[in-house]
């Protein structure tokens, strides 16, 4: 169930807001009149989008907007203003401490309905299956792994691009492609980051502060001794996210975070099972975000994964456990 988190100081308004909201079905609505209700709702509810008025008397939308930023670094905030230079002002600032977007009230009296709308694609805010159970541990400085296929590539150079120079741990990304592919993708890669990224080669040791891309054209592992090998191994997807993936937690055991986006098929689903298996942290793309879903929604079927996230939730979660 989606959980939402209105926060309005205008009974009005408030009203009208959860209204909307509820009319979508499968959205679970929450609502507060002040503040500093709203932070400790949100904290205790811990929903994945929170509406903060700019006109909060107890608390500025800023303050607001901050406080549920440090506690939920993964939830949406958008704030609501009237027309008010003051107001407007305020919403502003709040997109500087971590608020998303803004709405403006004066726009909602007709089309607030379209506006709504347009957040939840946003935020690809959809009702997940049985099994979704997000929780805040993560190993420090983990192994993370990325698979995807078709519809992954321009994310997974958007978070290359966007990684921490301060990044330190290690990036493995797997992508169904062919070997002419890959290579020219890792030089590519390697332009735009500030972090090392190459491809991996055949007994060479995974080592920390670089991102490696995994070879196209044939299947690879990693060894109980923490080294890349080819494999001679018929798969329906080469190389095999499954595979390698299983290959992988073998080695690095619950300091693993493994992540599946877009892509057509299953692979992925079994490698993310044994990350749990293994006490990892399993991640995937929000299949309403992604251009093919069945990847990631294989995954959810199972009830393995801890976490749904946005594009930009994903480089956020990257960047955060990376450094």
């Amino acid at each position: 169930m989606i959980k939402v988190v209105v926060g309005e100081s205008s009974p009005y308004y408030l009203r009208k807001i959860k209204s909307i909201i509820k009319s979508h079905g499968g959205i679970q609505v929450f609502t507060a009149g002040t503040g500093s209700d709203t932070v400790k709702l949100s904290i205790s509810v811990k929903p994945q989008l929170v509406l903060a008025d700019a006109g909060f008397r107890d608390l500025s939308s800023i303050e607001v907007t901050k406080q549920i930023k440090t506690f939920l670094p993964y939830t949406g905030v958008v704030v609501t203003s009237t027309n008010e230079p003051a107001s407007i002002e305020t919403a502003l600032k709040s997109l500087q401490h971590g608020a998303s977007d803004l709405l403006l009230k004066s726009d909602m009296k007709n089309a607030l309905h379209l506006h709504l709308e347009s957040i939840f694609k946003k935020f690809c805010l959809i009702d997940y299956p049985a099994g979704f159970n997000a929780f805040s541990h993560f190993p420090e400085r983990p192994v993370i792994f990325v698979g995807g296929s078709a519809g992954s590539v321009s994310l997974i150079t958007k978070i290359v691009k966007e990684l921490d120079i301060n990044f330190k741990s290690i990036l493995i990304i797997l992508i169904h492609m062919p070997e002419v592919f890959t290579k020219l993708f890792a030089r590519k890669l390697n332009n735009l980051s500030s972090v090392n990224v190459k491809i991996a080669e055949n007994s060479e040791n995974i080592k920390e502060g670089n991102i490696y891309i995994v070879k196209g054209g044939r299947n690879m592992i990693i060894d109980r001794r923490g080294r890349f090998q080819a494999i001679n191994k018929e798969t329906e997807f080469i190389p095999s996210i499954d595979l390698f993936l299983s290959s992988l937690v073998e080695f690095t055991k619950e300091n693993t975070v493994g992540i599946i986006l877009s892509g057509m098929g299953s692979d992925g689903s079994e490698g993310l099972t044994q990350v749990k298996r293994y006490g990892g942290v399993t991640v995937v793309q929000s299949p309403s975000c992604a251009e093919y879903g069945s990847m990631p929604e294989s995954v959810l079927k199972r009830g393995v994964v801890d976490y749904v996230l946005s594009d930009e939730q994903l480089i956020n979660l990257i960047n955060q456990i990376g450094g």
